[in-house]
């Protein structure tokens, strides 16, 4: 691989957060650098400010094997002009009304009690929880106090929200929804998101009543996080948090206590670099991910398959014995210290040389946990079968181009390539490799496949570098080092009984529900230093819709249809185009 040599200046800022290993992704040939920003003939990218920071020390250059490289994303930044700084952010009262609190708009509100089971047990008991009557669902209610109302277990944390809400505990949505759209606002507004007060307000009033009438939902992590010390002065305790301060750029660990930048991104791409430190180092950040409630995706194919030389003699032990390392680990972590399980994406390119154990690795782990179910032991998703045997809290999925499918269709073979020269080791039928994916998938839902050459045609920053992983559930696909805060749209509250969709209303919703999203970039605290430094620069949101299948049978389409796709593809169509 090459030793790295970086050279540290003192005046140096382009470069964040030196790599320690090559990085095929991100690491471009200092002239194959110089040729890509010529190349892009634009006034605003003027050649000379590359090679003037290369000249000047200001951006690191890295040295492996006799070739010099730059980070594609210290190129960015060189680049990078920060926006003359506006007045801020005129808001249109639509759903609110003025004079009006849209919690008592939501009314009326009735007390019920709410307990969860299992295995004849009470799991979660609330008896004094007050939501409104349009709240019909029990089985949402119950998700909803026991996931993400705030129950602290310290005394002092108790009074302080006895002094706030009269109880020791949250017992309503209006709590929920009050403390993180309080947050927001305040963070906002610091910020510069608002022109006048009123604004302000208006934008507040709106938030509140998209939540509070169901119209809308944050993820998961900013209803954890958001607002608790901004709402109770609850600073939380010690985590594994890192800020970036909007203003200078500046990342610091958050020492105070979890809460005072909450974290509250839900998706994160990061996977480790092809060194054995790198690769220790991401237990620890699966780890932090985990435990704010989200979940991780990465690229295990970076990693050297088993046999490959290492550089101190020997042989790598491969890409597969640490993915049982990282599998495991998350085992361990329930996210957000709740009760579900931690989320992992884990996917490997179809060359890769351990590509065929890694297809059917989780086929012969479920086997194996199905051999100890017929020998007695306990089965279900938390029996001691499934917890004795790995592969359990990972998503695996098979990286695949158009030349695999030009190969599965011609009868022809994969070459796999060593991953530290490019060397072919073995060949393998195409035909075969699909078959056996498609096995595992029918089998246990694994693997999947991701199609590497349309998520490139529609990559929109190809030039800092290519995509290589998604987050567990695959809708968040970007760059390493980075995450996504979601929020998803509930289509039947902006239609009719009979199922006429509402467009001013849904454009409107999506306009607002996006600015709150981008506050959160600045406003929250991330897990892992690197995302912290990378993520805020790209900005990224997520957010999306749900009910599209109640909405379609309202309109009385077929969801496999010509029609059902034209309508989904006029509703995406439509919330993309105001996301800005």
């Amino acid at each position: 691989m090459g030793k790295m040599s970086v050279k540290l200046n003192d005046d140096e800022i382009y470069s964040k957060a030196p790599l320690t290993s090559l990085d095929k992704s991100r690491h471009i040939g200092v002239e194959e650098a110089y040729d890509l920003v010529g190349s892009q003939k634009d006034r605003n990218l003027p050649l000379s400010s590359l090679k003037r920071a290369v000249d000047e020390g200001k951006i690191h250059i890295y040295h492996f094997n006799g070739i010099s490289y730059l980070d594609r994303l210290d190129i960015g930044r060189i680049y990078h002009k920060s926006r003359k700084k506006i007045e801020g952010l005129s808001i249109d009262r639509y759903f609110s009304i003025e004079g009006e609190n849209p919690f008592e708009a939501a009314g009326p509100y009735q007390n019920v009690s709410l307990s969860i089971s299992g295995e004849g047990i009470d799991i979660f008991r609330m008896d004094d929880a007050c939501f409104p009557t349009s709240w019909d669902n029990q089985n949402c209610n119950k998700i909803v106090a026991q996931k993400y109302f705030f129950k602290p277990y310290k005394e002092v944390w108790k009074q302080a929200l006895r002094a706030k809400i009269g109880k020791d505990h949250e017992f309503s949505p209006v709590h929920l929804i009050g403390r993180v759209t309080n947050f927001i606002i305040s963070e906002g507004d610091k910020l510069g998101y608002f022109r006048t007060q009123r604004d302000k307000e208006i934008f507040a009033d709106e938030l509140r009543s998209l939540q509070i009438n169901r119209r809308f939902a944050f993820n998961s992590p900013v209803q954890f996080n958001a607002g608790i010390f901004h709402e109770y002065g609850v600073s939380g305790s010690e985590g594994v948090h890192y800020f970036r301060d909007p203003k200078t750029g500046i990342v610091s660990k958050v020492e105070e206590g979890e809460y005072i930048h909450p974290q509250s991104h839900a998706c994160f791409i990061k996977g480790p670099q092809d060194n054995l430190e790198s690769i220790l180092a991401h237990v620890i950040d699966e780890g932090a991910v985990f435990s704010s409630g989200s979940g991780i995706g990465q690229d295990i194919g970076v990693l050297r398959g088993e046999g490959e030389p290492l550089s101190g003699g020997g042989k790598a032990s491969g890409a597969i014995s640490f993915l049982g390392i990282y599998d495991d680990a998350a085992g361990t972590i329930k996210s957000g210290g709740k009760s579900r399980r931690a989320a992992r994406m884990t996917i490997m390119n179809y060359q890769h040389p351990d590509i065929m154990a890694f297809i059917r690795s989780k086929v012969k782990e479920d086997h194996k946990a199905l051999v100890l179910m017929r020998a007695g032991y306990g089965g279900g998703m938390d029996g001691e079968a499934v917890r004795t045997v790995t592969m359990q809290n990972t998503n695996i999925s098979v990286r695949v181009d158009d030349e695999f499918f030009e190969k599965v269709r011609n009868g022809g073979k994969v070459k796999l390539k060593r991953v530290i020269d490019g060397i072919v080791v073995d060949e393998i039928d195409a035909k075969r490799m699909l078959q056996e994916i498609a096995y595992g998938s029918w089998r246990v839902g694994d693997p999947a496949v991701q199609y590497d050459s349309k998520i490139h045609e529609m990559h929109t920053c190809k030039n800092s570098g290519r995509q290589r992983a998604s987050n567990p559930c695959s809708e968040y696909l970007w760059l390493d080092n980075t995450s996504c805060n979601l929020g998803s749209h509930n289509l039947l509250s902006y239609s009719d009984s009979e199922g006429n969709f509402n467009f001013e209303s849904f454009t409107q919703a999506v306009r607002l529900t996006q600015i709150a999203q981008d506050i959160l970039n600045d406003a929250s605290s991330y897990p892992v230093r690197d995302i912290a430094n990378i993520s805020p620069e790209f900005r990224t949101t997520g957010i999306g819709y749900c009910n599209l299948g109640a909405l379609l049978m309202r309109k009385g389409l077929a969801y496999d249809s010509e029609e059902g796709r034209t309508f989904t593809s006029a509703v995406t169509a439509l919330l993309t185009k105001n996301i800005y």
